[in-house]
C-alpha cells in the first residue's frame, strides 16, 4: 500500500517502532504542562468573555427595570437568560477547539472524573475559571453605574 511514497512492508524482521517491550511507561502529570498553561490561559480569557456578556445584560435588565415601572418579570427574565444564553453560545464557539469552552469548574470536575483531563489541567482549569469569573464582575462593577444587580436572593414560596 502506497502513502506519500512510502511503502508498509510485512516484513517480521523489521521492528515496529511504535511497538515497546515491557509494561508499558507511565507518563508525568507535569509532562504536558505547556498545553495546558496555554489551555488554562484560554480558559481565562473565555470565560471572562462569557461572563462579561452575561453580567452585562444582567445590568442592562436591571437599569431597564430601575427607569421603567412597565417592565413585567416575565420579560425581564427572558432578556436574563437570553443574555446568558447567546453570551455561552458564542464564548463556547471561539474557544472550543482550544479548551472545549468548559467555562465552570462543575464541568471540569465531571470530565477530571470520567478521565477526559488530568489532574494538572483541571486544577488550572478551575482556577482560571474562578478568576475569569471575578475579572469579568470587576470590569462590569467599574463600567456600570451603581451596583451588581446578580444577587441571589431566597423567596420563600410556601408560607
Amino acid at each position: 500500500m502506497n502513502f506519500l511514497g512510502r511503502r508498509r512492508t510485512t516484513d517480521p524482521s523489521i521492528a515496529d517502532p511504535n511497538y515497546r517491550f515491557g509494561p508499558p511507561t507511565r507518563q508525568s502529570y507535569f509532562a504536558a504542562i505547556k498545553d495546558d498553561v496555554c489551555a488554562a490561559l484560554l480558559e481565562y480569557v473565555g470565560t471572562t468573555f462569557f461572563l462579561l456578556l452575561a453580567y452585562g445584560g444582567v445590568q442592562a435588565s436591571q437599569s431597564e427595570a430601575f427607569s421603567s415601572s412597565q417592565v413585567s418579570n416575565i420579560e425581564r427574565d427572558m432578556y436574563i437568560s437570553l443574555c446568558f444564553g447567546f453570551s455561552l453560545l458564542s464564548s463556547a464557539w471561539l474557544f472550543y477547539r482550544v479548551t472545549g469552552g468548559l467555562f465552570n469548574p462543575d464541568v471540569s470536575l465531571a470530565l477530571l472524573l470520567t478521565g477526559v483531563i488530568g489532574p494538572v489541567r483541571f486544577v488550572l482549569y478551575c482556577i482560571a475559571q474562578l478568576l475569569g469569573g471575578i475579572t469579568a464582575a470587576a470590569i462590569i462593577y467599574a463600567l456600570t453605574p451603581g451596583p451588581l444587580a446578580s444577587k441571589y436572593v431566597f423567596h420563600d414560596a410556601c408560607p
